[in-house]
């Protein structure tokens, strides 16, 4: 486990100042579920149902992981690890599973569900909650990996599983990395992305704030969030410098704007694993690198020529 930043998080829920680094979670293995079979038993797929307890958070989660699982004589050295979109996981996150699986011969593992990411609040300690919620998740299901099958693990994200595989990096030992329309800066993303999620967020803050206008409103908006938000995805540059990743960004998008998009790429502007999307939105820029780039990103991470 790599500690690259010592940062600190100051959730509402808590009266003191807790420091991320210190996990150690208590996992277990609640079951196991052979859901079906491809292309003549070549690879399985497994739900696995994981009980986890967040030390911090004092509660306890059921986690949801689906499995590729090759059951190829020589089987690839890495196991990804796919963090999908809002929303959970989707028929592109599959087929980067199966194909994974069927033609590199890999294991993979798809962050499917879990317990306890439910937030009715729109105070903006929200968005820390909630990434310290997922991180625990995602950790959950990454320590799984290590001590079932292999320590050798890359990471695929998309959007928010993106934004939030740039987090898991820097407290996970991956070997590479592909992030898909990710970003950086989540106040200035928060405050100015077209997500209807967020939009919808944006407004019942304003509702509550008592202010006459929303033009008045938005004045601090994005201050206020630049302060309350110590979970940031920015902050873990570093950690990706480290490592070898595959970018595909988005000119056009308005969801990750571009211009957060870039601070994940940190010094390494013009590597040829950064790929810019000129003419296509957020969802665009998703689908053209499922449909057109799939087998460049995984060869990619399974350091295929």
């Amino acid at each position: 486990m790599k500690l690259f930043l010592s940062v600190f998080l100051s959730l509402q829920a808590f009266a003191q100042v807790i420091p991320l680094n210190e996990y150690s979670p208590t996992i277990s293995l609640e079951s196991r579920t052979l859901l079906k079979t491809l292309k003549k038993d070549r690879c399985e797929k497994v739900e696995w149902i994981l009980s986890g307890y967040g030390p911090f958070l004092q509660d306890k989660r059921k986690v949801r992981v689906i499995g590729y699982i090759s059951n190829e004589k020589e089987v690839g050295r890495s196991n990804v690890l796919i963090i999908p979109p809002t929303g959970g996981e989707n028929r592109i996150d599959r087929s980067y599973g199966r194909r994974s699986c069927l033609k590199y011969k890999t294991h993979a593992f798809i962050l499917n569900t879990f317990q306890g990411i439910e937030d009715d609040g729109i105070d903006l300690e929200l968005h820390d909650r909630g990434a310290l919620k997922y991180l625990y998740a995602q950790r959950h299901a990454y320590e799984f990996i290590k001590n079932n099958f292999n320590d050798s693990i890359v990471l695929l994200g998309t959007s928010l599983g993106a934004i939030q595989g740039a987090v898991l990096n820097g407290y996970e030992e991956f070997k590479r990395a592909s992030l898909i329309v990710g970003g950086g800066g989540l106040a200035d993303m928060i405050a100015n992305s077209t997500q209807s999620n967020l939009i919808e967020l944006k407004e019942k803050r304003f509702q509550a704030s008592g202010l006459a206008t929303m033009e008045e409103f938005e004045l601090t908006y994005e201050s206020n969030l630049e302060e309350a938000i110590k979970i940031d995805s920015g902050s873990f540059v570093s950690s990706l410098e480290a490592i070898p990743v595959y970018y595909v960004l988005g000119k056009k998008d308005k969801v990750v704007p571009y211009k957060n998009q870039k601070i994940l790429i940190g010094e390494r502007p013009h590597s040829e694993t950064v790929v810019k999307i000129k003419n296509k939105g957020h969802l665009g820029v998703v689908l053209s690198s499922w449909i057109h780039r799939q087998d460049r990103i995984l060869k990619f991470l399974f350091e295929i020529k």
